[in-house]
This record gives C-alpha cells, sequence and structure tokens, in this order.
C-alpha cells in the first residue's frame, strides 16, 4: 500500500502543504476556465438554461471514484484509512439549504467566489464578505442555532454500505446513471426556462 501517501508516512507535512497549493492552483484555474466564476453560469443552473456546473461537477465525482476503485482494486490505495465524515442527517439538511439559498443570491459557492475575486469581479468581493459576516454572526449566536446541530449519529455510512453492493457494481451503476443524466440535460438545456431580454 503507497496511499494515503501522508498516513503511511510516504509524504511529509511540508510536501501535503505543497500538493494542498498545486490542487488548489489547478482547481482555480478549472474553475475559470469552464465559467464558474461568472455568476451567471451559476444561477442559470437553477433556470434550466444551462447544466455546465452539473455537468462538470458530476465528471469530477465520476472521475474521482474511478480513480480511487482502481487504485484500490490495485493494491496502491488502502481505502479503510480514507476519512469518511459521520452521517448527521438534520445539520447536513439545514446546511445544504442555506449554502442553495447563497448560491442562488449570489451566484457563487465560498470556492468560486475566491476564483472570481482574483479576476477583480467585485460581486465576488461582496460575497467573500457577506460569508465573513455570516461565519461571526453564527459563532457569535451559536448558543440559539446550537440546537439545530444536534442530530442523530448514523456513523460513516456510505453508499456501498447502505445498498450493500459492492463498489465495483456501485461503480458501474453510477456511471451508467450519469451517462443517462447528460444525455437528458444535453436535451433539455435551455428549454426549461427562457429568459426574455427587454
Amino acid at each position: 500500500m503507497l496511499a494515503p501517501l501522508y498516513e503511511f508516512g510516504n509524504m511529509s507535512e511540508f510536501g501535503m502543504i505543497i500538493v494542498a497549493l498545486l490542487v488548489g492552483f489547478i482547481f482555480g484555474y478549472i474553475v475559470e476556465n469552464v465559467g464558474f466564476a461568472n455568476a451567471k453560469n451559476f444561477t442559470a443552473a437553477f433556470y434550466g438554461n444551462d447544466w455546465r456546473v452539473h455537468k462538470v461537477i458530476f465528471s469530477t465525482v465520476i472521475i474521482t471514484m474511478i480513480l480511487l476503485y482502481f487504485s484500490f482494486y490495485l493494491g496502491f490505495l488502502d481505502i479503510s484509512m480514507l476519512y469518511v465524515p459521520q452521517l448527521k442527517l438534520k445539520p447536513i439538511i439545514i446546511g445544504g439549504a442555506v449554502l442553495g439559498a447563497g448560491l442562488v443570491i449570489g451566484g457563487y459557492c465560498p470556492g468560486t467566489a475566491v476564483v472570481a475575486s482574483m479576476t477583480r469581479k467585485m460581486d465576488a468581493w461582496f460575497y467573500i464578505l457577506g460569508y465573513f459576516i455570516g461565519v461571526w454572526l453564527y459563532a457569535e449566536f451559536y448558543p440559539i442555532f446550537s440546537h439545530l446541530m444536534v442530530s442523530k449519529n448514523r456513523g460513516n455510512l456510505t453508499l456501498s454500505e447502505l445498498f450493500k453492493l459492492p463498489y465495483g457494481y456501485l461503480a458501474f451503476i453510477i456511471i451508467v446513471y450519469a451517462i443517462v443524466t447528460f444525455f437528458v440535460l444535453s436535451k433539455i438545456e435551455g428549454k426549461i426556462y427562457k429568459s426574455k431580454v427587454l
């Protein structure tokens, strides 16, 4: 087994920092080139005018899943040592709703806002300011919101465990689902909601 590299001592903390910076630069480059640094492209997904957000994110998930599976299958990766967060439904649902509202209103997620700010987009800077204000308000009034974070701990549940399927079968099903989804999205793109130019 070679990976996770840090867990097996195959990479130092400094090496991990370098990798993190490199991944960050690559992420920013991709986000800018696929148009995620433009708020209009993000919000267009909610109106069915532009499905690039779904396609790119879904493609990323599929590629990562395939690489992880083959790394595990070929013996390079000890998949049991990967961090899987505990499943707590209530805070996930509430947090997802808040983040989703922010995406619709602002047109960015925190990561794409940072990328957009580097291209001198003022709306992204206001979005980042709102993000920090929101974090400060949450921390300041946490005793009021804390009950929303209390939820039953369902453990480190994965789709493979939930559906009782081997990783290979599950990966195949998700890949087929992705292909069908891409085909359907390409057919309905721009037809759900047509905005009128005044």
